[in-house]
């Protein structure tokens, strides 16, 4: 990210690869950090160097963004050839989605979800998703809307988003759901009178059977995320506070429901103040014709970093 001498305006300059790993939120992270603490009267997002950008990031990319249209700051986006002087907030998630996501289906757009989006996400999970024709439609679908009920409930603002990506190299298809206003650890701090030594031990309880925080019965949704993902050998990730928590196949163990295997931990730069999930779904989808078309234009867009 490079400063503009003008100390009134502020450049972004995206990089060559943003990927849904450490490295691609620490940098949507810090973005959010230097407006938060500095006043612009002018923001520009360049992409011009930027050849992959995984959509899904754009859930957590909202937050930045929603931070500066709330500022009322002039915001430019520069993408491949063209310039947009974007007065809207949608109409930036869309451009990036329609530039750098080469699956167009409508489940996988960027959104805001929650209490006051419930059309949107009753479009999604019953109509857009379908038409995915993924084998496992069902678990997909009850991880996600076990995923957005949790938000309803567990958030301040009861709302965040949602954004996904075709990643053909991999054979697979990411969902993020993102809140911006708690993380778990304190959420069960304000609920439950729980003291964590840190964000990852929080995540760890968060993810265990029948842990929840409602004064009824609950702490389902995050138990059926893992033996789901187990089923259809996926993987998800969390990112709360300053952790962030990556686990596969192995993050349920039928014997010992409790038992968990994380198979990344890191720690972020600098703390986000919210929590995000990224689900990693085989796709299952074979059509070679189409597909082969893709991953040529994959490899062309590899061309262009050397």
């Amino acid at each position: 990210m490079d400063e503009m001498k003008n100390e009134k305006t502020y450049t972004v300059n995206f990089p060559v690869r943003m990927l849904a790993n450490t490295n691609g939120f620490n940098f949507i992270n810090s973005i959010y950090y230097e407006i938060n603490n500095r006043k612009y009267e002018e923001i520009t997002f360049d992409f011009q160097l930027t050849n992959i950008f995984e959509t899904n990031l754009i859930a957590f990319l909202g937050y930045a963004i929603e931070k500066i249209y709330s500022n009322q700051i002039i915001f430019e986006l520069k993408i491949g050839q063209e310039r947009y002087l974007c007065e809207d907030q949608s109409i930036v998630l869309r451009k990036i989605f329609e530039f750098y996501s080469l699956d167009k289906s409508p489940a996988l757009l960027p959104r805001k979800i929650g209490n006051r989006n419930l059309a949107e996400e009753e479009q999604l999970l019953l109509r857009d998703l379908k038409e995915l024709e993924l084998n496992e439609y069902n678990k997909i679908r009850t991880i996600l809307s076990e995923l957005m009920a949790n938000l309803k409930m567990h958030t301040i603002y009861l709302d965040g988003y949602f954004a996904g990506y075709h990643d053909y190299k991999n054979h697979q298809i990411l969902f993020s759901i993102v809140n911006y206003d708690i993380t778990f650890a304190n959420h069960i701090k304000q609920a439950n009178k729980m003291e964590f030594e840190n964000d990852f031990e929080a995540i760890v309880w968060a993810l265990k059977k029948n842990n929840t925080t409602r004064q009824d019965s609950g702490g389902i949704g995050l138990y059926i995320l893992r033996k789901y993902i187990s089923d259809m050998n996926g993987k998800f990730s969390v990112l709360s506070g300053n952790s962030y928590v990556e686990c596969d196949k192995m993050c349920y163990n039928e014997e010992n429901e409790n038992l968990i295997r994380v198979s990344k931990r890191k720690n972020l730069s600098q703390r986000f103040e919210g929590t995000t999930i990224t689900l990693y779904i085989p796709d299952h989808k074979g059509n070679l014709t189409d597909e082969k078309k893709v991953l040529e234009e994959i490899c062309l867009r590899c061309l262009l970093e050397v």
